[in-house]
């Protein structure tokens, strides 16, 4: 039997930062998490050599709090803005992104046409006409609001014949951000993750981490948990959770039980459907997104060098970054790939050439085993039937409370829609003062 005040269920980022947050409130808290090790979801990946970092490290200006927490941890130095000078000419007549050529200065072309004004890449080289433009263009998404259940595709044409949408840009950080079409996207999410991100010219430039996120974000938070008292039981599942009323009791995993005040799910809404007790308070999401592919491509490398980070191509593309994933492994990360329209770039023969071929560019020789990551889903689609779906951080019961970035946190599902998940819970002054009587 344990006992504690706060007990925590997954070791995702909401979890973890949900736990800390308790411990600095002075609470005992025991954290439990199903695998070996923490993490949750920004290591959603497993092969034969490994698990594959598969969270984007792009923190933009616009993610706060997962700047904040690095902060905390000490690790923000450790990340370098990127300014190489991304630049995009008018109307796409004659646009195209440029990037540093790897290794050897000058640029390099990718042969892509951007018709939008704007760009996620954007840099501080945008002509001043560019810049007019921009401010304009968020002056109008301030003034348009969405309306009840109207997708993001239908919300961008209300802004005319010369719309940002006509270009390729709007749908592939729909691709990238949201995981889904824009015509299957909430509008309301929509505009306001647009305006978080571009709201500020500076938001949009990427951070791009120079080691992996397990170095730089998982291993340091676990370490601060354990610096705080937090006690982590790993490979332990929650198996039941034993109520009276509207309370919890205690919750129960193999070879053991928990009793605290209070409790904190933390872990995906869909496995509560195999924890006795919490059944019934799954919620009514709609089906998880099928038939988009993410696919990561996982390579050993011979190198005399480190391999850095670098874009590859834009969102939509195959693949549209390569991260270093330890000693002598990189990983190229893709998303928005859909079967039904891309058939011939989404088989694995294609897409392992491609990559193979990316890898060579980069000046990194390809040894031993090559391993293509698939998900068939990333995630729900973030539709306006989703977002009605999600929760805020109180249960029905008194002394259970939700975290994830599947609750209502106003954000995508993203890593700083969990970590705003854990701040908004950590705010609820009533479920903290919770002393259930047992």
């Amino acid at each position: 039997m344990i006992r504690c005040d706060t007990a925590v269920a997954g070791g995702g980022l909401a979890g973890m930062y949900s736990a800390l947050l308790a411990a600095r409130r002075g609470d005992r808290v025991v954290l439990l998490e199903r695998r070996r090790r923490l993490g949750g979801s920004v290591f959603s990946l497993s092969s034969p050599l490994g698990p594959a970092d598969n969270s984007v490290h792009l923190f933009t200006g616009a993610f706060r709090h997962c700047l904040d927490l690095l902060d905390q941890l000490g690790t923000r130095t450790a990340l370098r803005r990127m300014r190489p000078g991304y630049v995009i000419l008018d109307q796409g007549r004659r646009g195209c992104l440029r990037v540093p050529a790897t290794g050897e200065g000058g640029h390099r072309v990718l042969h892509r046409m951007v018709t939008a004004p704007l760009c996620f890449l954007a840099s501080d080289l945008w002509s001043f006409r560019s810049r007019l433009r921009f401010i304009g263009l968020v002056k109008r998404m301030e003034r348009l609001q969405a309306r009840a259940g109207e997708s993001a595709s239908a919300w961008l044409e209300r802004f005319g014949p010369r719309a940002p949408e006509h270009g390729r840009f709007w749908r592939e950080w729909a691709l990238s951000v949201f995981n889904g079409p824009l015509e299957e996207v909430d509008a309301g999410l929509f505009a306001r993750t647009a305006l978080r991100f571009f709201g500020d010219p500076g938001a949009s430039q990427p951070l791009l981490a120079e080691i992996p996120l397990d170095e730089l974000l998982v291993e340091p938070l676990e370490a601060l948990l354990r610096g705080h008292g937090v006690r982590l039981l790993k490979g332990c599942s929650l198996r039941a959770c034993r109520r009276s009323g509207s309370q919890v009791l205690a919750w129960d995993f193999p070879g053991g039980r928990i009793e605290a005040q209070r409790y904190v799910y933390a872990a995906p809404p869909d496995a509560l459907r195999r924890i006795e007790g919490l059944a019934d308070l799954l919620p009514g999401f709609p089906g998880r997104a099928t038939g988009r592919t993410i696919a990561n491509l996982l390579a050993q490398v011979e190198s005399p060098g480190e391999a850095g980070e670098r874009p590859l191509g834009f969102f939509g593309e195959p693949f549209q970054w390569l991260f270093p994933a330890g000693p002598g492994r990189v990983v190229l990360v893709g998303s928005g790939l859909d079967p039904g329209r891309d058939a011939a770039r989404c088989s694995t023969g294609a897409l392992l050439e491609r990559g193979l071929r990316l890898v060579a560019e980069a000046g990194l020789k390809a040894a031993g085993g090559t391993y293509l990551l698939r998900q068939s889903h990333a995630t729900w689609l973030q539709t306006s039937a989703f977002e009605a779906a999600r929760p805020g951080s109180r249960s029905p019961l008194i002394n259970l409370a939700w975290a994830g970035a599947w609750t209502a946190t106003g954000l995508p599902l993203t890593m700083e829609s969990a970590l705003a998940s854990a701040l908004r819970l950590d705010a609820e002054r009533g479920f903290w003062s919770t002393s259930p009587a047992n």
